[in-house]
């Protein structure tokens, strides 16, 4: 949660600075925001990976330690938690395969860039859109790192109740956040049938 808090006011004062070296020219601000979107998006794919070889370090070195346990050492741990970690860190080192993955498993394609909701023929509406929905894919991505890192440690001891079940609040509503594009499909869909948004091997119906 303070990760969140803190990308929002980066989010604020990048935005106040931007509105007023541009003369609260909010094209140009969210022309900005665009541009700065896809460098966040690798920075928290890096760190997904370093988090994941973390991970996959700490839950060897847990392993070790219950192998090499005798009779007179009193260690209280299960085979669970290591193991479960390994493969979280596993899961967070292949980040974009994993969420591929996901993807295809919850809605039969792989992303949704190709995704397109009728805004797009507008470049007005587009240049303001887009930063939006970018925005909250950053946070969803966040949101989704922070759930798999919450499991992982469910484990340990001294965890107070409902840890799980925050953990897995946070991984649906990230995943739901980083594929926004379908998930608006998915509503218009249901709400106001299939051509309200075109995904990839749908065809506009007039």
């Amino acid at each position: 949660m303070q990760v969140i808090s803190l990308f929002i006011l980066y989010l604020y004062s990048f935005l106040y600075y931007t509105a007023h070296a541009q003369n609260y020219d909010l094209q140009s601000v969210m022309t900005n925001i665009s541009i700065q979107i896809d460098p966040i998006k690798n920075f928290l794919i890096v760190l997904s990976y370093v988090i994941g070889v973390g991970m996959c370090v700490v839950a060897i070195m847990k392993l070790k330690k219950y192998g090499t346990k005798t009779a007179f050492m009193h260690v209280e741990m299960t085979l669970l938690g290591p193991f479960l970690q390994f493969f979280i860190g596993i899961g967070l080192f292949y980040l974009p395969t994993f969420m591929s993955s996901l993807n295809t498993t919850i809605w039969q394609q792989a992303d949704s860039a190709s995704v397109t909701l009728g805004y797009e023929t507008d470049v007005n509406m587009g240049a303001y859109i887009n930063p939006i929905l970018g925005v909250i894919q950053i946070i969803g991505l966040i949101a989704f790192l922070r759930g798999w890192v919450q499991i992982s440690r469910a484990t340990n001891a001294g965890n107070q109740p409902g840890v799980v079940s925050k953990a897995l609040t946070y991984i649906i509503a990230g995943i739901m956040a980083i594929n926004i594009k379908l998930v608006i499909c998915t509503f218009n869909s249901t709400l106001l049938g299939s051509a309200a948004c075109n995904a990839p091997g749908q065809e506009e119906q007039p």
